[in-house]
């Protein structure tokens, strides 16, 4: 619980920073140059995502449990393959990604910012390290020093990157912003470099937890219509006032899913350590149960708030000029709030019962986000962000029924 304090405490102070700072440079130019920004954004998801071999989540669900059996040689193996094969499967997905920029450069702007676009394909390798070394952090329930690293860089780089565009520009700043990640990886690697030792590299050794992380890795690819794919079919199909709107709109849905794991996943993390003791497990879950009810309260009267007052809002942050972007911000508010509903329970299922249950959570989650997604962008795109609380809602009635149906920890009748 006093993780979720501090993180809370870090998340609101980046939030703030990041809001700032996002909500100022966006007021200063026209959406039509935000879509840069969302360029960047379809080029990290797709790398970040498509670079996950489920290694890290394998860690996860087994690093603290090791570490309750002194079993350190194990934590390394795990550590060192995840990162290595994070860098090499991000090499490989170049190609696709400077296909998509070469792309864009021609079609969308005029053949401009095309070495900008390689950089960022480049670095993005560097977003996928940085964030497979996040993810190992967490494993061992550091998710202080994870976020507090992240965010504190974040902190800095934002108002570095802020005060390069009040003095220099746009491109400046865009500039600030595709390098960070570099500083960011930097300090992360010092965090988890005693786990690094690349001479437990052994093919065989690799081979033996595919059997484990193949289906960990696939739910991860599945959940690309969920996560990105709704940036690249704006990004293409779209003019790029609708792409810069949507990416600024994007970054809303990303801090307020940031904002709910950040409270919920330390607190069910821990529980993965009582998977072998029911008792304490379900006692637990239930005072996580009790937590979610309390922030869902405060969620919603925050939400009202805001819908009462969205117009003097959007004129008070200057982005009135941005397409659709009041119906984005309201719908985005009903997403956050349905992610919500089924966090615990999903963490749950995700981390202690049969992988085979995170990948049907995945695939339901995106065949309804692509039923979702397409749906919206042929008949009325400006409620695209509905796409989310569609594949949220479908994905609470399958986490539901599969704890009632193994029902392990008997923890089903604290589910409401």
């Amino acid at each position: 619980m006093k993780q979720s304090a501090v993180l809370v405490f870090i998340q609101v102070l980046g939030l703030a920073v990041s809001f700032f700072s996002t909500f100022y440079v966006a007021a200063n130019i026209p959406a039509e140059l935000y879509a840069v920004v969302g360029v960047k954004v379809v080029i990290d998801g797709f790398v970040v995502l498509f670079s996950n071999t489920g290694f890290d989540t394998y860690a996860i669900r087994n690093v603290l449990s090791w570490k309750e059996k002194n079993e350190e040689y194990k934590i390394k193996v795990i550590v060192t393959e995840s990162l290595t094969l994070r860098l090499l499967v991000g090499f490989l997905l170049l190609i696709p990604a400077f296909l998509y920029v070469f792309y864009m450069s021609n079609t969308k702007f005029n053949g401009d910012y095309i070495i900008l676009f390689l950089s960022m394909s480049l670095i993005s390798i560097i977003v996928a390290a940085k964030d497979s070394i996040s993810l190992l952090l967490k494993s061992f329930n550091r998710y202080i020093s994870a976020s507090l690293v992240s965010k504190s860089v974040n902190v800095f780089g934002n108002f570095a990157a802020l005060f390069i565009f009040i003095k220099f520009g746009f491109d400046a700043y865009i500039w600030t912003v595709v390098l960070l990640p570099i500083v960011v990886f930097i300090i992360v690697v010092i965090l988890i470099y005693e786990y690094l030792d690349f001479s437990t590299l052994a093919y065989e050794s690799i081979k033996s937890k595919l059997h484990h992380t193949w289906r960990l890795a696939l739910s991860s690819y599945i959940m690309y219509p969920y996560k990105h794919l709704d940036q690249f079919l704006v990004s293409v199909f779209l003019p790029n006032d609708s792409l810069g709107s949507y990416t600024l709109a994007k970054k809303l849905l990303s801090a307020g899913n940031g904002f709910v794991k950040n409270i919920f996943d330390p607190i069910n993390q821990k529980l993965v350590a009582y998977k072998d003791k029911p008792e304490i497990f379900r006692r637990r879950f239930k005072r996580n149960e009790k937590i979610k009810h309390i922030f869902l309260l405060g969620y919603v009267l925050l939400s009202m708030l805001i819908y009462v007052n969205i117009e003097f809002l959007l004129n008070l942050l200057s982005i009135t000029h941005y397409p659709n972007i009041s119906v984005y911000i309201l719908t985005i508010l009903i997403g956050v709030f349905t992610f919500s509903l089924y966090r615990n329970q999903d963490i749950i299922v995700k981390l202690v019962y049969h992988e085979r249950h995170y990948l049907h959570i995945n695939i339901i989650i995106s065949l309804t986000a692509l039923i979702g997604l397409f749906t919206f962008l042929m008949h009325k795109y400006e409620y695209m962000f509905l796409y989310v609380s569609i594949s949220n809602i479908s994905a609470l009635l399958y986490v539901n029924y599969t704890l009632r149906k193994n029902d392990t920890y008997k923890i089903s009748t604290s589910i409401k």
